[in-house]
């Protein structure tokens, strides 16, 4: 999908500070690397961020969560210097926030998109934090949802998770996680290309770069290296 340099470059100056405020308290806690835990506690050191007054409004204050992160990750004697590393879980947290962005057609990250990356991640320290604080994921999306500003005016946009698809048969539909990651993906690709709309060229394209697609597709007999390349090649006919 979307590598981390991409995702990052998405990131507007105050998604940026949340990073720089969660190195700052891997180090404070001397811990080795930025967890989900510490990306919540770089939200909440900007008190006038959407994202930290959300928490706030559900009793979530930078202290009450440093407290429960401590108690859950004791502090050790980690002296990290320079770039710190990212779990596993926080480097999904950030691909998932351009995930958030794209489904509602906003073309940069931020805090809030960050927050909302994070309620999607249930086995991550952060979500442990705020459920052992009685905040539910559903409640964090509530309590978000109203500051986020109108979609932008050109670019593709993925309807929301909990969107459902009215078939002809008379019931609904709703696209799993795997194939909203890809619809996502592939929004993220006519983007990068400075596109407003994105088609099944961008899908194929990701289908191809998904270990579990590409997989399946190789044991339906598709040359997926040879997909790929004919996917570079250019399409007179492509449009935007």
């Amino acid at each position: 999908m979307q590598c981390f340099q991409e995702v990052f470059e998405r990131f507007t100056e105050s998604a940026r500070q949340v990073v720089v405020n969660a190195q700052q308290a891997v180090r404070m806690l001397g811990h080795g690397k930025i967890g989900t835990e510490h990306v919540l506690l770089g939200l909440l050191a900007d008190p006038d961020s959407d994202a930290s007054r959300a928490l706030n409004s559900l009793g979530i204050t930078a202290d009450r969560a440093r407290e429960r992160v401590v108690e859950i990750v004791p502090s050790g004697e980690h002296a990290s210097e320079g770039q710190v590393p990212f779990t596993p879980r926080a480097k999904r947290v950030l691909e998932l926030s351009l995930r958030e962005a794209l489904s509602f057609g906003h073309r940069n990250i931020t805090p809030e998109h960050l927050l909302l990356a994070l309620a999607r991640v249930p086995d991550g320290v952060a979500m442990q934090v705020l459920v052992d604080l009685g905040i539910e994921d559903t409640a964090i999306r509530e309590a978000v949802l109203p500051s986020l500003p109108e979609p932008d005016p050109a670019g593709p946009r993925i309807p929301p998770t909990r969107a459902r698809v009215e078939t002809s048969f008379g019931f609904n539909v709703v696209p799993d996680r795997s194939l909203r990651g890809l619809l996502m993906a592939a929004a993220g690709r006519a983007l990068k290309d400075h596109r407003t709309g994105f088609g099944i060229r961008d899908l194929l394209a990701e289908l191809a770069h998904d270990e579990e697609a590409a997989s399946m597709l190789a044991a339906l007999g598709v040359n997926v290296q040879a997909m790929l390349e004919a996917l570079e090649r250019p399409d007179e006919h492509r449009s935007n």
